[in-house]
């Protein structure tokens, strides 16, 4: 069963199955909303109700409640009646036939994988978006870009999912290969989760695992393009010293750039890794470095938890939540 939906003050109206997510619903008919994590936390996809009923989940629940809003998560809310919203959107680009121009490993579970557009035709993005695969059945996978532009093509790092519908594949456990090449269909570019240059504050990022690819592009953004009399620093976590997959690239960039710093942290080290650095968890050793946080704007990625934790150690550190941006991981269990 579908429901109709219409934004209202516009004449779009689009369909959303019964049991689709909103935010879902509005890209399969090439709609646009504002998004980042996905998954209920950032805000970033918040639309008003002006009619409807509809179906909330709330942040990692697989039970809906009722909700006729006032204020609803597109990502996270599904249709129970057709319905009219108020939201901001863009009309999405058309998908791009991508084949991949290489693959390396960086760590045991995670690929650096890089596409190449197969028309030859320029690909632009803003760093700190992502990209959405298109697998079988219409089943979306999302991953963020790496690389502050695409000239030697788009650069992610995908970390394997055991059972997981693309990762699998990608690390050969099962399904079709992919090797240089193979081909797939990618939808433009996304997201909201991108550097504030008007902000005048300075800048922290607080990232674990494969949440280092948005940092690094925006990181390398800022290398071109840096923000005056501001500082950068980084916190990357890992459990191991092998997590994190480009540990010498950023000590070079903190050996190099004056305003930019390089705090990696891990949390569960062992005697045999010899490891002399920080220990625990990324938002706690940036509190104990600036236990006042109020002059700096925050961007985290990497796990829903790693994001609640950050956001409740950075606001009773005095930072203002508006000025922290999130993209939370998530993975659909067996799927990813």
């Amino acid at each position: 069963m579908a429901y109709q939906i219409k934004i209202s003050g516009t004449d779009v109206v689009f369909s959303a199955e019964k049991g689709e997510r909103l935010l879902d619903a509005a890209a399969r008919a090439g709609l646009n909303f504002p998004h980042a994590c996905r998954c209920g936390f950032c805000g970033m996809c918040a639309a008003t109700v002006v009619s409807g009923d509809f179906i909330a989940y709330a942040p990692g629940s697989a039970e809906g409640r009722p909700s006729k809003g006032p204020r609803i998560l597109t990502c996270s809310t599904e249709a129970a009646s057709d319905a009219e919203i108020s939201i901001q959107f863009t009309r999405l680009s058309p998908n791009v036939r991508m084949r991949v121009a290489s693959m390396e490993r960086l760590a045991p579970d995670v690929i650096r994988l890089v596409l190449q557009p197969v028309s030859g035709e320029p690909f632009s993005y803003l760093p700190g978006q992502f990209v959405d695969f298109i697998l079988e059945g219409g089943e979306r996978r999302s991953y963020s870009i790496a690389a502050a532009h695409a000239k030697a093509g788009l650069e992610l790092h995908i970390r394997h999912v055991p059972g997981g519908l693309f990762t699998d594949r990608l690390f050969g456990v099962k399904g079709d290969p992919v090797a240089k090449g193979t081909e797939f269909e990618v939808a433009a570019p996304s997201g909201e989760f991108r550097i504030d240059r008007e902000s005048g504050h300075d800048i922290v990022f607080l990232m674990t695992g494969t949440g280092f690819a948005p940092a690094k592009a925006m990181i390398e953004s800022l290398i071109s393009r840096p923000l005056e009399g501001k500082a950068v620093y980084l916190y990357w976590g890992g459990r191991h010293r092998v997590d994190l997959y480009m540990d010498e690239l950023c000590r070079s960039w903190d050996a190099k750039y004056e305003w930019f710093h390089y705090c990696p942290v891990l949390s569960r080290a062992t005697p045999e890794e010899a490891w002399d650095g920080r220990t625990g968890h990324v938002q706690n050793a940036f509190v104990a470095d600036h236990p006042d946080a109020s002059g700096f704007d925050a961007y985290i990625c990497g796990s829903m938890r790693l994001v609640e934790d950050s956001v409740r150690a950075l606001t009773a550190a005095g930072m203002k939540e508006e000025n922290i941006r999130s993209d939370a991981f998530t993975s659909k269990a067996g799927l990813n």
